[in-house]
């Protein structure tokens, strides 16, 4: 699991923090699109709008293919029941 540290506007840095925390903390207005993070391990501070966005984006296209397959499958059961 991805551990994510956030650079506070006093200078400090907080954190480690899980990708669910920062879900929370962007709902409950604590950080911005604009607020930095770094990803533990990472290279650079980037945006947190740019990180919530890219994990969106991934559990989408998760969730998507997921129901793809299970729509799959369930096709498959239909046509060997028909044979």
């Amino acid at each position: 699991m991805e551990q994510y540290y956030i650079a506070t506007e006093e200078g400090q840095t907080e954190g480690p923090y899980s990708f669910a925390s920062l879900e929370t903390f962007y709902a409950e207005g604590k950080i911005t699109q604009k607020s930095l993070v770094f990803i533990a391990g990472g290279q650079e501070w980037v945006q947190v709008g740019t990180v919530l966005e890219q994990k969106w984006k991934e559990k989408s296209e998760k969730n998507s293919l997921q129901i793809n397959f299970f729509s799959y499958i369930i096709y498959l059961e239909k046509e060997s029941r028909s044979l």
